[in-house]
């Protein structure tokens, strides 16, 4: 490898490096255009995804979509179920009535926690 004498090293290269983008944010606030390096610098997410990741990546990345939307489709069952939980406390049914009905639903809501603590960790 062939060294500059001049080329900043380490904490200095990042230094400069951010005095740049600061400078460069100041000029686009000023001006109110961008520049063209700016503009040719932009990709889509498709793009982005398919050219610079591998098949590893790739299949992380789905997962990882896959179970945030489990994750948060989780969240409304759980309102759901809440639902009947209120209804069981009425003047017509008895307490062990109540206590089933409540049993019942609260198992169906630890089983939602527990898939929502795995489809989160992973």
């Amino acid at each position: 490898m062939l060294a500059v004498p001049d080329a900043p090293k380490g904490p200095e290269l990042r230094h400069e490096i951010l005095i740049r983008q600061v400078e460069s944010k100041i000029s686009l606030d000023q001006t109110g255009k961008k520049d063209d390096d700016d503009a040719a610098s932009k990709m889509s997410f498709s793009k982005l995804y398919s050219s610079s990741s591998t098949g590893k990546e790739r299949c992380m990345l789905y997962l990882g979509w896959t179970f945030a939307a489990l994750t948060g489709s989780v969240l409304p069952l759980f309102f759901f179920f809440l639902g009947p939980v209120f209804d069981a406390f009425t003047i017509e049914t008895s307490v062990d009535e109540m206590r089933d009905a409540i049993r019942e639903i609260a198992i169906i809501m630890a089983c939602l926690a527990v898939g929502i603590f795995f489809t989160s960790v992973l």
